[in-house]
């Protein structure tokens, strides 16, 4: 319907720089809008703000800080183990899960301990979030994360050469994300200071301009 209602302006004389498209949550719409008007041949360009939490980047960060924090229940583990941002393969995981629930404790840290036996490389990444949550507020927090981030990004777009939306998406999250680690940083306030970057994190948005 509303690509429809774009060519009738068109056809009307509309000049393109004078139609908008606007959403209150334009996360849940872009994809299909952004298909409809290429298939359309519409030309458009996007100025969209998406809640730092919707992007996939952004949700697999919030998680890992509860995780880095020791907040994160088992779900909450096993939602960001399962994400493309990590290493950990499906197989090791249902293998995890079919631990948890035959000695029926599900707690994260049964389950992290699991992983220290089982799976080196997923393991290690743990450790250098918990590592990098002691320091966030540190000059050298900064680096910790940054190289955190990459690794994460590698994992879900594996070099990926052409730029996508949604590799498009994530590299601007990860640019907030470090604007983020910055801010705290500068208040110099080290092991709450990552529950400051966390709240400061479910407030930000992700600017998506093309």
């Amino acid at each position: 319907r509303i690509v429809g209602e774009v060519q009738d302006a068109l056809a009307r004389g509309t000049s393109p720089g004078q139609i908008a498209i606007v959403f209150r949550d334009p996360a849940a719409h872009l994809g299909a809008l952004t298909a409809e008007l290429d298939e359309a041949g519409i030309p458009v360009e996007y100025d969209v703000r998406i809640p730092f939490e919707s992007t996939g980047l952004g949700r697999a960060l919030l998680l890992l800080l509860d995780v880095g924090e020791q907040r994160a229940t088992y779900e909450h583990l096993l939602d960001v183990l399962r994400s493309p941002f990590l290493p950990a393969s499906d197989e090791l995981l249902d293998e995890l899960d079919a631990y948890v629930r035959r000695s029926r404790g599900r707690e994260a840290g049964a389950a992290l301990a699991w992983l220290h036996r089982h799976d080196v490389q997923t393991a290690a990444l743990i450790r250098d979030v918990r590592r990098a949550c002691r320091v966030t507020g540190s000059g050298d927090s900064e680096r910790q994360w940054y190289r955190l981030m990459a690794s994460m990004m590698r994992s879900a777009h594996h070099g990926a050469c052409e730029m996508t939306r949604e590799l498009a998406l994530n590299a601007a999250a990860s640019r907030v994300f470090i604007e983020a680690v910055r801010g705290v940083d500068a208040l110099g306030s080290v092991g709450p200071a990552c529950g400051a970057l966390t709240a400061a994190l479910r407030e930000a948005n992700v600017a998506q301009s093309t």
